[in-house]
């Protein structure tokens, strides 16, 4: 089974689907959560900061994807072989990238305190090494359990793949 849903505040979260298997039972739906799109950082002149201009992919009954800009400062030296590598802190995540060549893999962990999913980001490196463009994606298990009556879904949401990372457990129940 796959679904889709959109955030009531783009700000605070991204949109994403849903993607797994139903019991034999009927009762159970278990897989895992997928946000995903695309960005462009771009290196200030210092090399100290860099200016992140992204999107999410747009699902459900989205027609555009939804677009973002932060920037991220510089924790530590810069590397003039590699000027992506390195810690960067915005005001609600810490990102870590490595340079390997024009090839960048990256980590992004919220902040303590700030609600949000950690990630990963690859991309590659402009010719002049100023730019990187690539993608992001945040994933997480999910276990949905519907309750006899039909009437409540008692939801198990992880924030990673590791299934000790519960970020919520939320009962859902039918409108009727």
């Amino acid at each position: 089974m796959t679904g889709e849903y959109v955030p009531y505040d783009f700000d605070m979260y991204d949109p994403g689907v849903i993607e797994g298997v139903l019991s034999e039972d009927g009762m159970t739906f278990s897989g895992k959560w997928i946000e995903s799109g695309s960005f462009i950082d771009t290196l200030a002149d210092d090399n100290m900061s860099f200016t992140a201009n992204g999107s999410s992919n747009p699902v459900a009954t989205m027609t555009q994807p939804y677009s973002f800009t932060f920037i991220a400062q510089r924790s530590g030296d810069i590397d003039p072989e590699n000027l992506w590598n390195g810690s960067w802190s915005t005001d609600r995540k810490i990102y870590e990238f490595i340079q390997n060549g024009t090839a960048v893999t990256g980590v992004n962990q919220p902040l303590p305190g700030v609600d949000d999913e950690s990630g990963i980001m690859e991309g590659t490196v402009s010719e002049d090494g100023r730019t990187i463009s690539g993608t992001w994606t945040e994933t997480g298990l999910l276990v949905f359990v519907i309750s006899d009556d039909g009437t409540s879904i008692n939801a198990t949401i992880n924030e990673s793949l590791d299934p000790a990372s519960i970020a919520d457990i939320v009962t859902f129940t039918k409108v009727i």
